[in-house]
């Protein structure tokens, strides 16, 4: 059982959103999760840029001139929501990223080919997400989506986007 939601971004500047207010939305059900930073190319403040990228088997974080705030951790690292929130604190723009929210046991070996440019991890026609309580993908600064197992969750990611749309459940 599961909701995938499609939120695009919108043409006006002023109405422009990010990762902290998905993560605001999600709050209530992504605290007790475990989440993990699977892909991220992001702008933290007008520093420059971070990105998570492959090293063999692990994830390694690297950036242009840009420096994390010690309060982020390791973004590499399995973190909590309120570790994942203050990231988002410390970003201007998430413009790639997948975040996998976990109930028990970390990140399963289940997950797409990740880090390709451009890929599309939260497709409708895909299954991996759907094991997972809450994943969600920004693609490209373009649009975002997220997949939630509880129809609640789902109701508050409507409300907080009115533009949201349902693009499938399981």
């Amino acid at each position: 059982m599961g909701v995938l939601i499609h939120v695009d971004r919108l043409s006006n500047e002023t109405e422009f959103f990010d990762l902290d207010e998905f993560l605001d939305a999600i709050r209530p059900w992504g605290e007790p999760l475990t989440w993990s930073i699977c892909d991220l190319w992001a702008t933290v403040a007008e520093q420059g840029c971070v990105y998570l990228t492959p090293s063999g088997t692990e994830r390694v974080v690297t950036g242009d001139r840009a420096r994390l705030d010690p309060v982020c951790g390791d973004i590499a690292a399995p973190m909590s929501f309120a570790a994942l929130a203050a990231f988002a604190a410390c970003t201007h723009q998430v413009i790639d990223g997948l975040f996998v929210g976990v109930e028990e046991g970390g990140l399963r070996r289940d997950l797409p080919r990740l880090f390709e440019d451009h890929i599309e991890y939260l497709h409708p026609d895909e299954t991996w997400f759907r094991s997972y309580p809450l994943v969600v993908h920004a693609f490209d600064s373009t649009y975002w989506r997220v997949f939630v197992r509880d129809d609640a969750a789902a109701g508050a990611l409507r409300e907080r986007f009115p533009h949201a749309t349902e693009l499938a459940r399981w």
